[in-house]
C-alpha cells in the first residue's frame, strides 16, 4: 500500500534543518579562522618563540624515537610531547605544530555550535551566537598561540569539554568528564583544577549516594588516563619529577642558572627550597607583590609577551584587539553564567591565581579564558537584549 504522507515522510525533520544549519555556521567560522591563518603565515613567517624551544624538541624526539625526552632544562607531564610529536610524525615537521593547534581550535569551534545548539532557541537571532564565535575565531590570542606550541588552546578545549560533558544527558557522564581531567593534568600539572568544575557539574543532582557515585566515577576517570601516562613517564624518565616548571616558576632563578643547577631532581629541590628562603624572609611582602602580579596579569593583554619574540608584529594593533576579544567576551560571559557553570569561573580564577603566585608570572594561560567563556557570551547577549527590551 501507498504510504499516504509521501511529503512528510520525505521532508526533512527540524532537528536535520537545525543541524544543517550549525554546521554551515561551524564550517563558514572555521574557514575565517583558516584564512586568517593563512594570511598572518604568509605576513610574518614563523618564528620561535615561548615555549616552542622547549616543547618543540621534546615532540620531535617523540616523533623520532618514541620515546619521552628527559633532556632539556625542563621537565614536563608526557601528554603534550606525545599528542604534539605524534602530529609531527604524520604530517611532518613543517606543518605538524600547525596541523594540531588548528585542529584545537576547530574543535573548539564545533564544540562551541555543539553547545549553545542545544540550548539556544530557533527564535534567537544567528548573529548573537555568530558574533562572539567569530571574535574567538580571529582573536589575536586564538590565531598567534595557535602558531607556537604552547598547550594553553588544549587546555582551553578541554574546559569546553567538561563544560559540554557536564551539562548533557550522556550515561556515565562524570566518568568522561573525570577522563577529560586526566587528560588535563597529564598535559599541564595545574589543570588538574578542572576537577572543580567536573565536580560542581557531577554533585549538582542527585541524593548523597549519587553524588558520592559519581564523585568516584570522576576519580575512576582519571586514574584511568593517568596510571598508563605516568608508567610510562618513570618507564623512559625513571624515578625523576613528573614536572619540573612549576618549581622554576616560584623560584628566583634565571633560566640560565637553572641550567646550572645540575638534574631534574636537584633542580626541582633547588628550585623549592630557594622560593622557600624567598618567602620566609618575608612573608607579607611576597603576598603584596602576589596581589600585585595579579593586577598585572588580569589587565596586560596576554599577546603583548609576542613582542619578546616577534618585534615585526604589529604590537599595538595586537595588543587593542586582544583587549577587544577577551575582556567584552568575559564580561558577557559573566552576565550569561547560572550557577551550574560557577565551577568553571573558579577554574578560571585558579588559573589567574596559579600564574601571579610565582615569581616568574606566565601570561600565556590567560589565553585559556577564551574557550569557556565564549561557550556562555551568546548567552550573556540574550540577557542584555532583553533587559534592553524591558527597559525599552
Amino acid at each position: 500500500m501507498a504510504d499516504a504522507r509521501p511529503d512528510e515522510a520525505r521532508a526533512p525533520t527540524a532537528a536535520t534543518d537545525r543541524a544543517k544549519r550549525v554546521a554551515r555556521y561551524a564550517l563558514l567560522c572555521g574557514a575565517f579562522y583558516l584564512l586568517a591563518s593563512a594570511a598572518i603565515a604568509w605576513r610574518y613567517p614563523y618564528r620561535r618563540g615561548f615555549d616552542d624551544f622547549d616543547h618543540i624538541p621534546a615532540a620531535l624526539h617523540w616523533a623520532q624515537t618514541w620515546t619521552l625526552d628527559s633532556g632539556g632544562p625542563f621537565l614536563r607531564v608526557p601528554f603534550w610531547s606525545i599528542l604534539l610529536g605524534t602530529s609531527y610524525r604524520i604530517f611532518g615537521t613543517d606543518h605538524g605544530l600547525f596541523a594540531l593547534q588548528a585542529g584545537i581550535v576547530l574543535g573548539s569551534i564545533a564544540c562551541f555550535f555543539a553547545y549553545v545548539a542545544r540550548r539556544f532557541g530557533d527564535q534567537d537571532a544567528p548573529w548573537i551566537a555568530l558574533a562572539p564565535i567569530l571574535m574567538f575565531a580571529l582573536s589575536p590570542q586564538t590565531l598567534l598561540y595557535s602558531r607556537h606550541a604552547v598547550n594553553d588552546l588544549f587546555i582551553g578545549l578541554l574546559a569546553m569539554s567538561v563544560m559540554l560533558i557536564g551539562e548533557s544527558r550522556l550515561a556515565r557522564r562524570a566518568l568522561w568528564m573525570g577522563a577529560v581531567v586526566g587528560i588535563a593534568f597529564l598535559t599541564k600539572v595545574v589543570a588538574i583544577l578542572l576537577v572543580i568544575p567536573a565536580l560542581v557539574y557531577a554533585l549538582r543532582d542527585g541524593g548523597g549516594r549519587a553524588r558520592l557515585r559519581s564523585a568516584g566515577e570522576i576519580a575512576v576517570g582519571i586514574v584511568a588516563v593517568s596510571l598508563p601516562l605516568l608508567a610510562l613517564h618513570v618507564h623512559h624518565r625513571g624515578w625523576v619529577p613528573l614536572d619540573t616548571t612549576s618549581a622554576y616558576n616560584l623560584s628566583p632563578y634565571w633560566v640560565t642558572e637553572w641550567r646550572a643547577l645540575g638534574d631534574h631532581a636537584e633542580r626541582y629541590r633547588a628550585g623549592m627550597e630557594a622560593w622557600r628562603t624567598v618567602y620566609a624572609a618575608a612573608p607579607a611582602d611576597y603576598w603584596k607583590d602576589f596581589v600585585g602580579r595579579l593586577a598585572v596579569w588580569l589587565g596586560r593583554p596576554a599577546s603583548a609577551d609576542f613582542a619578546l619574540y616577534m618585534a615585526h608584529y604589529p604590537q599595538t594593533a595586537i595588543r587593542v584587539l586582544d583587549a577587544l576579544a577577551l575582556y567584552p567576551m568575559v564580561l558577557l560571559a559573566a552576565l550569561g553564567t547560572t550557577r551550574r557553570q560557577l565551577g568553571m569561573w573558579a577554574f578560571l580564577a585558579a588559573i589567574a591565581v596559579g600564574c601571579a603566585f610565582p615569581l616568574h608570572t606566565p601570561y600565556s594561560p590567560k589565553v585559556t579564558w577564551l574557550f569557556p567563556c565564549v561557550l556562555l557570551a551568546p548567552f550573556g547577549i540574550l540577557k542584555l537584549r532583553d533587559a534592553l527590551k524591558r527597559r525599552g
